[in-house]
């Protein structure tokens, strides 16, 4: 069994960029490691997840392209 934690609780864990992509690390590490079977995601503090990290996204839109380039890698990201 593996416990994964988000820890951001002072930001509800929201997901950044950064969150997510350890996160998919960590998912893609499990699946090579034929010792875990099972993988928990759990939360610290009194929220699981708030989503998006929405003040990250916010401050993208400072780019060039309004962070269109930005928003469409994240969401491509967040997909399975």
């Amino acid at each position: 069994m593996l416990r994964l934690s988000l820890n951001r609780p002072s930001a509800r864990n929201a997901l950044s960029s950064a969150l997510m992509g350890a996160l998919a690390n960590a998912l893609e590490a499990a699946a090579a490691d034929t010792g875990v079977r099972v993988v928990i995601i759990a939360a610290e503090g009194s929220v699981f997840s708030a989503g998006h990290d929405l003040k990250e996204m916010n401050e993208r839109r400072a780019e060039d392209d309004d962070g269109a380039s930005a928003f469409a890698a994240l969401f491509t990201n967040a997909r399975p």
